[in-house]
């Protein structure tokens, strides 16, 4: 449900999301999700956040890549690109 309202959202740019929070690297690592995270007013446990990067990080660095990060925001696999 929230994927997709995202989606919907003209000025949502995978891409340009990606690196807001990865900070210009080539990967999210738990470090810049937390302050991307605590930047929008949102403070989860960092047990919630690794649990997170476990479930979405496929290769088990606990960085989330580009690719990654456009499978997570993704609805069904559309919209791999942009």
């Amino acid at each position: 449900m929230v994927k997709r309202e995202l989606l919907k959202r003209e000025d949502f740019i995978k891409s340009k999301a990606f690196n807001e929070i990865a900070k210009g690297m080539e990967c999210i690592n738990l470090q810049t999700l937390v302050e991307f995270l605590e930047k929008c007013l949102f403070c989860p446990k960092r047990e919630e956040l690794e649990a997170i990067l476990r479930r979405v990080d496929h290769e088990g660095k606990q960085k989330i890549n580009y690719d990654e990060f456009c499978e997570v925001t993704s609805v069904n696999g559309e919209n791999m690109n942009g």
